[in-house]
């Protein structure tokens, strides 16, 4: 998922694929997804939305993803990542510790 993120690339399985291997159950049917505010995926198909616009939102320095799964719980969560771009590598692949 932080590929597609890196590449710009508003590929929204990637995003019901992780949360599908979370381990826990889960029903792709019963979700939205939102790239960037854009609505990209409703009840786990797609949703219609300008890929070339949300290309370039994606260019962000930041991205916002948000997933709704329906059900009869309440819950959020909230987390950050980091930039596993091949800059950062090349940064911290060149010196020793």
């Amino acid at each position: 998922m932080k590929t597609a993120i890196a590449g710009s690339d508003p590929n929204w399985g990637r995003i019901l694929s992780a949360a599908g291997n979370a381990g826990v159950a889960f029903d792709p049917s019963r979700t939205d997804v939102h790239m960037q505010d854009v609505l990209v995926c409703r009840g786990g198909l797609a949703a219609p939305f300008s890929e070339e616009e949300l290309k370039t939102r994606l260019d962000a320095p930041e991205c916002r993803i948000r997933l709704a799964v329906r059900g009869k719980g309440r819950g959020s969560a909230r987390f950050w990542t980091c930039d596993l771009t091949e800059g950062y590598i090349r940064i911290n692949a060149s010196y020793r510790t």
